[in-house]
């Protein structure tokens, strides 16, 4: 005599379901302690910046305070389906290694 959850189809259909909605969930996570990750080390560098001169890093603050603006943005894409949210995260991840970059070596001399 067969039992029910062996003849039952819908058991096997709910299995990889399940493991994708949680691989997907473990991905939000990540990406949003990344995200927080991100905006402390941000506003970390805007007071920073700001104690030491305002004025002299006033470029350096405003670009800090934007990437933090970006960065706390990311967790909205979530609500999308698709890779809307890691794009997003990709893009910012740029624009924050770019703007660093340009920051520093607009400090920096090299001979």
């Amino acid at each position: 005599m067969p039992r029910d959850a062996d003849t039952d189809p819908s058991l096997v259909i709910t299995a990889p379901k399940q493991f994708a909605e949680e691989s997907a969930s473990r991905r939000r996570k990540i990406i949003n302690l990344v995200v927080v990750i991100g905006i402390a080390i941000d506003s970390f560098f805007a007071i920073l910046y700001a104690v030491l001169d305002a004025r002299a890093y006033a470029i350096a603050i405003g670009l800090n305070l934007v990437n933090a603006a970006l960065w706390a943005v990311t967790p909205l894409f979530h609500r999308w389906p698709g890779p809307l949210a890691g794009a997003w995260f990709l893009g910012v991840l740029m624009v924050a290694m770019v703007s660093f970059t340009v920051s520093t070596l607009g400090t920096t001399s090299v001979i």
